[in-house]
């Protein structure tokens, strides 16, 4: 299980992602300062539907182009923390104190998902 997000004007073009993936990601997307809290909060969860603008998508492709993607490295990623690594993701559950662990964006994730948004007419997020 996991996320997917759909372009607003072809439901066809579509990227799945899972929560691993996605809630560092959504953490990027705050810290860039596009979209308002409440939307923020809403993209953490699942089937809410939450609707970024076209507009707004470019703006957060050019965010993360400019910002964390010209700084990681191929094979580094995310947490949730924003904080990034270069080590490889073992596979480990991590639980208590260090569940934050478990969740990472890689590089070829926010690449992707930054291109999506270059080309997208604006996108939902299931």
């Amino acid at each position: 299980m996991g996320f997917i997000i759909t372009d607003l004007a072809n439901d066809k073009k579509a990227l799945s992602v899972n929560f691993w993936k996605w809630h560092p990601t959504v953490e990027l997307v705050k810290s860039l300062g596009v979209l308002d809290s409440k939307r923020i909060e809403l993209m953490h969860q699942q089937c809410v539907g939450t609707v970024v603008t076209q507009e707004e998508a470019r703006r957060i492709a050019q965010g993360l182009r400019q910002g964390i993607l010209a700084r990681l490295q191929t094979g580094e990623r995310v947490r949730l923390d924003l904080s990034t690594t270069s080590e490889s993701d073992d596979g480990t559950m991590h639980r208590g104190v260090d569940a934050d662990k478990n969740y990472s964006a890689t590089s070829e994730w926010l690449t992707q998902f930054a291109q999506f948004c270059s080309e997208c007419h604006g996108f939902n997020v299931l």
